[in-house]
This record gives C-alpha cells, sequence and structure tokens, in this order.
C-alpha cells in the first residue's frame, strides 16, 4: 500500500483482514452500490466480477507491540482498508481504498490532542435497517481498540476518482471523504481510486474529545460476535450480538438497528 506523506512512518501493513460476501440477502441497491452496476461506466460484465467486500487495518503501528507504548513520538495512523474481490478472493483492478476514520470523524482539535487511534481492527457488516424490506440494506463499520464502536457508513464503486456524492440514495446524508485533494495540498485521510466512502457522524458533539466514542459504543470490550437466528416462537429473523466470546457463561443479547 502506498505510504503516509506527512513525515511519519511511510510502512502501512495489513492486519488481521475480514470478507463481506455480497449475497442474495442483501439489498438490491447495497449490492449495486459494491458493484458498481448503477453506474452507467461501469458494465454488468465487469460488476459480475465482485464477490467479496475485503476489510482490513492498515497501520504504521502495529497494537499489540512496544511501538505503541514507552511515549513512543511518532504518530500513530490506522486506516481502514477495503477491496472488492473475484470469486477466487483476487483483488479487482482498480477498485481499492484506504481511509484514517478517526481523523475523518474526529474534530480537529481533539484529532491534534491524540497520538493513538482509538479505531483498529475494522469488521464491516450489512444488516437490516429499514422495516418492511427482508434484505440486509445499510452498511455498518465496527472497530475495537479497549472498547468496541460503530458506525454508519456508505461505500460504493467509482470507475474514477471523484468528490462528487450526486446520486447516492440511502440513509446517510452527508459528504463522501475526499477521493481528490487540491494540487499541492498533501492527505493523510484517503488513499485509493476506486471506492468512495462517507460516514454517518456528528464530529464530535459536545465540548468533550471523548463525545465521539461514548455516543458511538457498542460495547465496553473489544470481543464481540454478532449473528443472525429465527426466533422460536414468532419465526422472525433476530439480529444477536456475543460479548466478550471466551469462557462461561458466553454473553448474549438481542441487537436492533432499525431505524424509525
Amino acid at each position: 500500500m502506498q505510504g503516509t506523506v506527512d513525515g511519519l512512518l511511510t510502512a502501512i501493513v495489513e492486519y488481521n483482514p475480514t470478507i463481506l460476501p455480497l449475497t442474495f440477502d442483501m439489498d438490491k441497491k447495497l449490492l449495486d452500490y459494491l458493484t458498481g452496476r448503477y453506474h452507467p461506466d461501469i458494465s454488468d460484465e465487469e460488476a459480475d466480477k465482485v464477490k467479496y467486500l475485503s476489510i482490513a487495518r492498515g497501520g504504521n503501528y502495529h497494537y499489540c507491540v512496544p511501538m505503541r507504548r514507552n511515549g513512543n513520538p511518532t504518530k500513530e495512523q490506522s486506516y481502514l482498508t477495503l477491496a472488492l474481490l473475484d470469486e477466487h478472493l483476487r483483488p479487482i483492478p482498480g477498485a481499492s481504498a484506504a481511509a484514517r476514520p478517526f481523523q475523518i470523524l474526529i474534530s480537529a482539535p481533539c484529532y491534534d490532542k491524540a497520538s493513538l487511534d482509538y479505531f483498529q481492527d475494522f469488521q464491516i457488516i450489512a444488516m437490516r435497517s429499514t422495516k418492511g424490506n427482508d434484505k440486509k440494506d445499510q452498511l455498518f463499520m465496527i472497530s475495537s481498540d479497549n472498547r468496541s464502536y460503530i458506525f454508519v457508513l456508505d461505500i460504493r464503486r467509482v470507475p474514477a476518482p471523484t468528490n462528487d456524492g450526486l446520486g447516492w440514495d440511502t440513509k446517510v446524508k452527508g459528504t463522501p471523504v475526499k477521493m481528490i485533494t487540491p494540487e499541492g495540498e498533501n492527505s493523510t485521510l484517503f488513499y485509493g481510486s476506486g471506492l468512495q466512502i462517507r460516514f454517518l457522524h456528528s464530529k464530535g458533539k459536545g465540548a468533550r474529545c471523548q463525545r465521539l466514542q461514548l455516543d458511538n459504543a457498542l460495547d465496553w470490550r473489544k470481543n464481540y460476535h454478532i449473528f443472525e437466528a429465527q426466533d422460536s416462537k414468532s419465526g422472525d429473523i433476530k439480529t444477536y450480538m456475543e460479548t466478550r466470546p471466551f469462557g462461561n457463561p458466553r454473553a448474549f443479547r438481542e441487537v436492533n438497528f432499525y431505524a424509525n
């Protein structure tokens, strides 16, 4: 991956990858955005090749080694790295991106104070979020450090770099992360060309820099597993979160992703 350009450590290494299969239980609009089928400049043949979304953390630190401690003066950078994959898990050319959620989501004064990123070990899940629609129609990013946080986001394939957010019809109403920066201006927020990203965020409401973490906390620990199961009484498909999935007893709770 291309390294950072602001004088920090230049090697960006990927850790802890996961994949999101693009399956029949996902809403057609969501699938069309991810595969690129919605765009007139991406052919159906090109869209048909996309079968998975790869997700990982790319960073200049590894979370579990002394580089992240002992007063290391180098500022940490932790990226959400994404790539579209074909049926053989091979990357689709020109369809990858790396975005830095911590710097994107938190206010500038709070970012300047922080030497470490709070968001690590990313996952992206697709969930049912609209009542009356039995398909998964919204993406959520989950990240973990000592705690786990969750954010709503959109991802769509684009044929060329663009900052244009027109034509995006989802629950998220906001500005895409800039893929193109003015000439002479360096940015560490985004690298890549074929995937556009936007978040639903509040830029850290309130005076405290911890507001963003508190408002988006999913669990106070970092180990979790989200899954679906059929309710034995109603027959409905429900979503559950298994927290701290180790030892006995295991803890489960029902979670609701539906927007009113």
